[in-house]
This record gives structure tokens, C-alpha cells and sequence, in this order.
């Protein structure tokens, strides 16, 4: 059974993600994520993250599709306008990509080209709204097309919000059910604690909500993603963790999978794992 029939299924499900080169070369992209072939449900294939420049999604999706791997390709509004997000679902499709998700994207000024121009054609609402028009037979012009895709569709949620920032949230998750999206991705998750707030508003077996639990692989990163990511609680608990650790890889990895615990135990109905810059090492911790 694919990730999209255990999802609807309400099966228990885990993404893998992994971002593309920033070159040409697929060597070591492939590699990892033929690691975790058998045991991730899919790959979540990263459209630049942190508006760093690398190899479009797009592109990566469709290497691992050749391979014979089943994808979630991520797709930013951010550097495309409607022509363009309606193009690349299509070619998507074509290529074997069966699930996109659909985010709205980093500003550019935060990454690696700083005078890029954002697009923002369409909100990731709208390209969820998009996808199941293309998925109907027409473009967003009304014009009939000569095939059309089918995708399961997914978007973000920050459910580590607080107040009325986490109703604004909830809100938002009702109207992108409504143009179509059948699961939800968190903002990295470093502490189970951080959901509770959300999982008392929301069914998260109900609404597909998998939470993203990312291994650190040091206290310095620990250190720079208290600092400088958004909506994501590092205990300090865990950066001592890590800075006594004599292998704090490893000692990443056992904090990242007692998270996972912690949210499947609240009810969550899986999860997408990463471990940025030890991507090689993702398959050590999937629960088979």
C-alpha cells in the first residue's frame, strides 16, 4: 500500500525529507534516499529551503520517481507565477510525482540571493485550489486540458502557535481543506510539549497532521535554530544534551526519535523526519 492510500486510509505514515543538490549532481541525493527506501512511506522532496538556490523539487522529485521511489514534491508560491505553477504540476505529473506540497516559501532576503524577487502568483491556498482545477480538466483560464492529474494534495500548519496566532492557524487549515488539501505538515518539532495547545483544538488523526521532527546534530545548530527559526521551541535541556554528548549525532538522533514517540502518543498519525546536513544517517532512526 503507497503513502496515499495508507494516508487516507488513516494508516500510520512517515516522510522522509530530503533536499536536493545544490549543483548538478544526484549521486549522493539518491543514495540517501534509496537508504530509506522500505521504510519511509515517500520522500518530502525540499523546494529550496530557506530560499537557498539548489535543484528545483521539481527536478528532484523526478530523479527519485525514475528510480522508482515515491515522492511528495514540496512546491513554493514564492518563485513562480501562475503559469509557471500550473506548468510544473503538469510536467509533475507526467514525470510520476503523485502528492505536492504546497508552501508559501521563505522571504528571498533571508537566503543566499537577497535581490531575488519574490513572485507569490498565487497563496498556497490557491495552488491547492489550483491543483484539483487542473485535476477537473481545466486551467485556471478555463481552458480544457489533454489529461489531467490527480495529486493529494498537502500544505503547512504552525500548530507550535499560541493565542489567537493558533486560531488564525485553524482557520487557515479549514479553508485549505475546503480548496482540497488532504494533509498538513508542522513547523520542526523539537519538543512534543510545544503541540499540546494544538492538539487539544484539533484531531490531528482527523486532519492528517504529521508533525516534522528534525534531528540535531550539534549544539551549535541547536543554538542557531533557537536563534533564528520562527515558531520552533528548542529546550534548553536539549542543547546541554547535545553540548555534554561525546557523539552528538547520535545523541541527536535519540533526542529526534523520543519526539517521535511522543507525538505518535498524542495521536498524530505519523511524521516527516529530517536531519539536516546528516542526511545519510535519516535511515537509522525511521521506525520500521
Amino acid at each position: 500500500m503507497g503513502f496515499r492510500e495508507k494516508l487516507l486510509a488513516g494508516e500510520r505514515v512517515f516522510l522522509a525529507e530530503l533536499a536536493p543538490p545544490k549543483g548538478s549532481d544526484t549521486t549522493v541525493f539518491v543514495s540517501n534516499a534509496l537508504g530509506v527506501k522500505g521504510r519511509a512511506d515517500a520522500v518530502l522532496v525540499l523546494d529550496m529551503p530557506g530560499a537557498v538556490m539548489r535543484m528545483s523539487a521539481l527536478g528532484g522529485a523526478a530523479v527519485l520517481a525514475a528510480q522508482g521511489l515515491s515522492c511528495v514534491m514540496q512546491m513554493t508560491c514564492r518563485d513562480r507565477n501562475r503559469l509557471a505553477l500550473q506548468a510544473d504540476l503538469l510536467a509533475a505529473w507526467a514525470l510520476g510525482v503523485r502528492a505536492v506540497h504546497a508552501v508559501k516559501g521563505e522571504d528571498p532576503r533571508l537566503g543566499d540571493h537577497p535581490d531575488a524577487r519574490a513572485v507569490y502568483g498565487l497563496d498556497s491556498t490557491g495552488l491547492i485550489g489550483t491543483a484539483r482545477s487542473l485535476g477537473e480538466g481545466r486551467d485556471m483560464a478555463g481552458g480544457a486540458l489533454s489529461g489531467s492529474p490527480d495529486f493529494l494534495m498537502g500544505a503547512s500548519v504552525l500548530a507550535a502557535a499560541r493565542g489567537s496566532a493558533l486560531m488564525m492557524e485553524i482557520e487557515d487549515m479549514e479553508r485549505k481543506i475546503e480548496a482540497g488539501a488532504r494533509f498538513f505538515v508542522t513547523q520542526p518539532v523539537l519538543d512534543a510539549e510545544s503541540l499540546t495547545a494544538f492538539r487539544k483544538r484539533v484531531d490531528p488523526a482527523a486532519a492528517r497532521v504529521l508533525p516534522r521532527v528534525i534531528a540535531l546534530r550539534s549544539a551549535a545548530m541547536a543554538r542557531w535554530v533557537a536563534a533564528h527559526v520562527d515558531h520552533v521551541n528548542v529546550p534548553p535541556a536539549l542543547a546541554a544534551r547535545l553540548e555534554e554528548a561525546e557523539f552528538p549525532v547520535t545523541e541527536g538522533m535519540r533526542a529526534a526519535r523520543e519526539t517521535l514517540e511522543a507525538v505518535l502518543d498524542m495521536g498524530f498519525p505519523g511524521a516527516v523526519l529530517g536531519a539536516p546536513g546528516i542526511e545519510h544517517r535519516l535511515c537509522e532512526w525511521i521506525p520500521e
